[in-house]
């Protein structure tokens, strides 16, 4: 039986014989999910969204009051998905976009503060938790459980939200352990300690993530890089270039021997996934080839480039694939038709649609054949998905004032880089094609998946903001709560109005940053922000987000982590009940039982410099005196953990707490600065203090007590460990390494040579 190891995520690659880290991970700010065909715009068909949601006004809110008309008008187009209604109303979009894109970048770039278009951006409910009391002793999140009588209880993957599952490189049913090193999937019987199986996965290259159901495996295979047409599907044109890359899976059978059971090569690099059942949502994120200018031909750069984009075809701007069998035969094509690609109604060129990427979901039942994934596409600058068991989020940063900018009209000093958050939901309930049924926005920017949580039909989100999009002193952005009339669960004006007091004004002056949580009516189509709740960490931004049940965690730092405990009890009223401030900051927070929270990040001094890594545990069953009752630092090192919830175990049967440490140094002269730290000082400069290894805790009587190290030969990094049983497993690129989970007596390493 599988049980909720309590825990949740970085990827420190080993330096040798590794498990490939993922290309974009959830830790990260991981770019893009899904987004369904069937909406509006000039241009293209006018579909409609198949929502099945009251109609309502359009979009709306808190804090967006403050916004000049044509940033009010850029908002309202980048909520609006359209579909393109024929393969020559793409060609002709994505070419103008690019044109757009080439005639800008050199302005943009000296713009002060202005971030190009198409820019990356920087880097769990439990049931019946109805008031503040007691959603603050809800326990984390659970992972889907595999009610098996004739498996031990086991640990599964750190999810973050309940029946939802995330690719990870190593899976276990509790009879068998799976994971890929090497280009090879391995896999070990959890009760001889012997492998049993193994698949060399041949030139598809080194698999990182794989998904688990069953007896069917899908394995994530981040590609190369290829050029000139040299990619998989349809041949491209010999006017296109632009180096992109290719991400394949990989469908398993095993039952007995591992089979492949079939392979799937698409243009675009592997973003991440989800699964809920046996159905698996992949996203991939494209770039399109574009024109290939000729140098050697004559005339102005521009009139070249624009030649060239006269001759590109549908080809070079969407994505294709190559899908291999196991009798050996395949097939290849372009991955979307050109009507099943979507794209907000900006113009084309502009923030948030600059066409410079498409972002695809592919479905798959695990139980089934592999095909295609029947995808959905966007032709937009996706950045962020979370998903619930029903619906899933896509978030892209853009921002509204960037079409007055591009025209170089007078903006208020501070207000050129004025960053939002465009949200579009989807549902995804079954295992048919997401169907897109709502699109909202808030100010400010996320950290990560972990900034966005649904909770009994409202989406809550939690954001920094650039100081320029702050409202002056005495308006609503300084209040630490901002509802709205009538907007409450169950009410008729289920979205804002007018009425909101304090409207924000842009300042004159850009005042210092600031996080907030908004709280949006997920039922509502426009999902509007129904409550507020500000002023959190100015001068600071967000390094962690934990929403657990009606309660909800922030962490901003800047030199001290201010720890804010949020009372999200009443979505049109949402609150601040406490605030702790100590040095360093959490990473990431993990609730668990008995109203506890852990924490993983840095330790640091008071004027803000990094010590190494901490695990802390708060007291928060008082919202509003939230504390910190113990803590154990280790000086000068990191932990993949406060970059990647899956590195991070937590085993509430035993209070065992594992974390993968990488090695640690320390430079002379430099004494411990807390109490608990297990750093050494007085070591030769830059000398190392240990080895890469798992540092096991246990958590008793509300403090840590150290269990031991647990070291792979070879120095090799730990990147994962798990529970089966009695026993303890971690995982590296050499093998797994089995220990007692009491007393960490080794009971055998089964390496992967």
């Amino acid at each position: 039986m599988r049980t909720h190891d309590g825990s949740l995520p970085p990827a420190a690659a080993p330096a040798d014989r590794s498990l490939a880290a993922p290309a974009a991970r959830r830790g990260r700010a991981v770019a893009g999910l899904l987004l369904a065909a069937g909406l509006t715009v000039s241009g293209c068909t006018s579909a409609g969204s198949d929502s099945g949601k009251e109609p309502s006004d359009p979009p709306g809110g808190i804090g967006v009051e403050g916004l000049s008309k044509a940033a009010t008008e850029a908002r309202a187009k980048m909520l609006t998905l359209t579909t393109f209604d024929s393969c020559e109303t793409l060609l002709d979009d994505f070419r103008k976009a690019a044109l757009s894109r080439a005639d800008v970048t050199t302005r943009e770039a000296a713009g002060a503060g202005a971030i190009p278009p198409g820019a990356a951006a920087a880097p769990n409910a439990a049931p019946g938790a109805n008031s503040a009391e007691d959603a603050s002793k809800a326990v984390a999140p659970q992972a889907p459980a595999d009610q098996s009588a004739q498996s031990p209880a086991f640990s599964g993957t750190n999810v973050q939200e309940q029946g939802v599952d995330e690719p990870d490189l190593v899976k276990t049913d509790g009879k068998r352990v799976y994971t890929v090193a090497d280009g090879k999937l391995h896999i070990v019987d959890a009760a001889t300690h012997k492998e049993t199986g193994r698949l060399d996965l041949g030139d598809a290259g080194s698999a990182t993530d794989m998904l688990l159901s069953g007896n069917r495996a899908l394995l994530v295979i981040p590609g190369g890089v290829y050029a000139y047409g040299a990619g998989p599907g349809s041949a491209r044109t010999t006017q296109s270039y632009a180096p992109a890359g290719t991400s394949t899976l990989a469908l398993v059978d095993l039952s007995g021997t591992p089979k492949l059971l079939g392979k799937l090569t698409v243009d675009g690099s592997y973003l991440d996934a989800r699964q809920v059942g046996s159905t698996a949502r992949v996203v991939v994120k494209s770039t399109p080839r574009g024109p290939r200018t000729d140098d050697s031909g004559g005339g102005t750069y521009k009139s070249r480039y624009e030649n060239a984009l006269a001759k590109t075809t549908i080809d070079d701007w969407l994505p294709g694939y190559t899908l291999a069998k196991s009798d050996g035969s395949t097939a290849s094509g372009r991955l979307v038709d050109c009507t099943g690609v979507s794209r907000p109604a900006t113009a084309p060129g502009s923030y948030g649609h600059t066409g410079a990427s498409t972002t695809s979901v592919l479905s798959f039942d695990l139980n089934g054949d592999l095909g295609t994934g029947s995808p959905v596409t966007v032709a937009a600058d996706a950045e962020t998905v979370y998903a619930s068991s029903d619906n899933l989020y896509i978030a892209a940063r853009y921002n509204p004032q960037y079409p007055e900018y591009r025209a170089n009209t007078k903006m208020p000093s501070g207000a050129v880089y004025a960053p939002r958050t465009a949200i579009y939901q989807f549902a995804i309930s079954g295992n048919g094609t997401p169907r897109q049924t709502g699109a909202g926005d808030v100010d400010g920017q996320l950290l990560n998946q972990y900034s966005l949580s649904e909770y009994q039909g409202h989406l809550r989100v939690a954001t920094t903001g650039a100081g320029s999009t702050r409202g002056t002193p005495g308006t609503s952005s300084d209040n630490r709560s901002t509802a709205v009339p009538g907007s409450g669960p169950g009410s008729a004006a289920s979205r804002p109005t007018s009425s909101v007091v304090g409207k924000p004004q842009l300042s004159p002056v850009a005042a210092p940053a600031e996080s907030a949580v908004d709280v949006l009516d997920a039922k509502n189509a426009n999902l509007p922000v129904v409550g507020r709740v500000g002023g959190l960490g100015k001068g600071e931004k967000i390094y962690a987000v934990r929403f657990t049940g009606a309660v909800g965690f922030v962490v901003t730092f800047r030199q001290t982590d201010p720890l804010y405990s949020l009372d999200l009890s009443n979505p049109a009223a949402p609150k601040v009940m406490g605030e702790l401030k100590i040095n360093g900051y959490s990473a990431y927070l993990h609730p668990i039982a008995d109203g506890k929270l852990i924490g993983v990040g840095q330790d640091a001094t008071d004027s803000g410099r990094k010590l190494g890594t901490q695990v802390s545990l708060f007291d928060v069953a008082n919202l509003t005196d939230p504390r910190r009752i113990a803590n154990y630092a280790l000086q000068y090192a990191s932990s993949e953990a406060e970059m990647d919830p899956h590195a991070f175990l937590y085993w509430p049967q035993t209070g065992t707490l594992v974390i993968p440490m990488n090695t640690t140094y320390v430079m002379p002269g430099m004494p411990s600065t807390s109490p608990n730290s297990g750093g050494t000082a007085g070591s030769p400069t830059f000398a190392p203090t240990s080895g890469p290894a798992a540092l096991v805790l246990k958590l008793q009587n509300g403090s840590f007590t150290p269990v031991g190290r647990i070291e792979h030969p070879g120095g090799l990094q730990v990147r994962r460990s798990l529970v089966i049983g009695d026993e303890l497993w971690t995982v590296s690129g050499g093998g797994f390494k089995v220990n007692a989970l009491a007393d960490l007596g080794e009971r055998a390493w089964i390496p992967f040579a």
